[in-house]
């Protein structure tokens, strides 16, 4: 009785049934560019590339490039000579390329006119002409001195300090001009040291990576180290 009960509700009150459909997908999209505004974009691109590149190579032209015919002169002692190719060691013991000619001019000690042939190793000469290409000097006149006669050229030179003495008022020191060069500086109580503001410092307040004026001379002419007479440390800051 209780399933012909149940066959005849269910017959006589249907269910509901509720068919779901897929929800629909939602397509993005996606923005397209116009080959045209495409090219234009990479033209500007491009441009601007070749631009820095341009900007570039003349900066490195113009840093690598020696001045040329520019009037110099370089006093020092011959090391080397080479029919018309002397080398030349400078006070900064620095080699210097020199090219003379037979209009060259050769004055000697006493002031009297020379010739090239006369000129020898260990000669301390004074040479005078024009820069070229190379870096050379193209000597136009030569007098020979008397190393007595040279009395303490000064040198300058602006660079940072790299390396200081733990034990000794010494540091070392790369010009900012070549940095393949690297001067061994002594100091004492002689060494004039300030700060940009022309205050006094002292060698205690000398680190490395600071950027630095030097007035310097070679210590002696064997030495390959320099003794400092003024010292500029233009980074130096005063702790409070």
């Amino acid at each position: 009785m209780i399933i012909i009960f149940l066959l005849f509700f269910f017959l006589t009150h249907p269910a509901n049934i509720i068919a779901l459909s897929p929800t629909p997908s939602v397509a993005t999209a996606t923005p397209e560019i116009s080959p045209a505004k495409s090219s234009t974009l990479e033209e500007e691109i491009k441009k601007v590339r070749e631009a820095v590149q341009q900007k570039v190579q003349e900066k490195l032209k113009e840093i690598s490039s020696p001045e040329v015919n520019k009037k110099k002169g370089i006093i020092g002692k011959i090391t080397k000579i080479d029919g018309l190719s002397l080398v030349l060691e400078d006070n900064l013991l620095v080699n210097r390329k020199l090219i003379v000619s037979s209009d060259t001019i050769v004055i000697d000690k006493n002031r009297n006119k020379s010739k090239l042939e006369n000129l020898k190793t260990g000669n301390e000469i004074l040479a005078m002409g024009y820069t070229t290409e190379d870096g050379s000097l193209d000597v136009k006149r030569i007098v020979i001195v008397d190393s007595l006669t040279i009395v303490d050229p000064l040198n300058v030179a602006i660079g940072k300090i790299v390396d200081i003495s733990r034990t000794l008022p010494i540091f070392v020191l790369i010009p900012t001009s070549d940095k393949d060069i690297q001067y061994q500086i002594k100091t004492d109580t002689k060494t004039e040291m300030i700060d940009s503001l022309k205050n006094k410092i002292s060698f205690s307040d000398l680190k490395n990576g600071q950027r630095t004026i030097l007035v310097f001379k070679p210590e002696n002419k064997t030495s390959k180290s320099f003794y400092a007479v003024k010292i500029i440390n233009l980074d130096y800051k005063k702790t409070p």
